[in-house]
C-alpha cells in the first residue's frame, strides 16, 4: 500500500543518513472519524522487519494527537498532571510559612 511504501522510504532515507528508526517507538495514526481499516503494517526488506499497528494516540513534542483530532487524550493527560500538582501543593502547604502561602 501507499503507507507501506512511504514508511519504507522514510526508513531507507534514515539509514542512508546514518539514523536509525526506533522500531519500538515508531507509531502511526490513521486520522479520521472512522475505525481504521488498517489492522497492521509489515515493513521489511534489507533493513529488518517492523510490524506497526495504528495507534489511537501518539505523543509528539509533548503533545498528544489522537486519531479523531478531538484532543481528548491531551485533555486527559493535562488533567492528570494538574491533579497531581494540586495534590502535592496541598500536601506541602501546611509546611510552608505564612509569607509563602
Amino acid at each position: 500500500t501507499n503507507i507501506q511504501l512511504c514508511l519504507e522510504e522514510v526508513k531507507q532515507w534514515m539509514a542512508q543518513n546514518f539514523m536509525k528508526l526506533n522500531d519500538d517507538k515508531t507509531e502511526f495514526l490513521d486520522i479520521g472519524y472512522y475505525v481504521s481499516p488498517i489492522k497492521e503494517l509489515e515493513l521489511g526488506n534489507n533493513f529488518g522487519e517492523i510490524k506497526l499497528s495504528p495507534a489511537l494516540h501518539a505523543k509528539n513534542l509533548g503533545f498528544y494527537f489522537d486519531h479523531q483530532l478531538d484532543m481528548s487524550e491531551q485533555i486527559n493527560v493535562i488533567s492528570q498532571i494538574c491533579y497531581l500538582n494540586l495534590r502535592d501543593l496541598r500536601r506541602i502547604g501546611s509546611k510552608l510559612s505564612h509569607e509563602l502561602k
